[in-house]
């Protein structure tokens, strides 16, 4: 996936709309918009640390930092056996990351 690819999965997660592929400069960066508004704002869980904690609060995100790599663990899964996973050294991308794979899944089950 791409960095434009999580942060639109993350934002529909979250339940906004996307107005636009990216801003013109950030590629990570998208504009977003709450459900019926027609102001925009601009969304980039990757880079935003408030975001990305809003991604954690919402979904439940458990993280855990593996000591022998350095890697961030994120998951996020009410079932137990098929729990959605990612890890990277950047704690927002993994976050991002599990909760893309998340949505990803449900759209794909619509």
């Amino acid at each position: 996936m791409t960095d434009l690819e999580i942060t639109r999965l993350c934002a529909e997660a979250i339940g906004y709309e996307c107005r636009y592929g990216q801003t013109p400069v950030h590629t990570t960066r998208i504009l977003a918009n709450m459900p019926g508004s027609i102001s925009s704002f601009e969304y980039d869980p990757l880079n935003d640390s408030y975001q990305v904690m809003r991604l954690v609060q919402r979904f439940g995100v458990f993280l855990h930092r593996n000591v022998s790599d350095l890697q961030w663990d994120a998951i996020v899964g009410k079932d137990p056996e098929t729990p959605f996973k990612a890890r990277d050294m950047d704690v927002a991308r993994a976050i991002c990351e599990c909760v893309a794979k998340m949505q990803s899944t449900k759209q794909k089950s619509a």
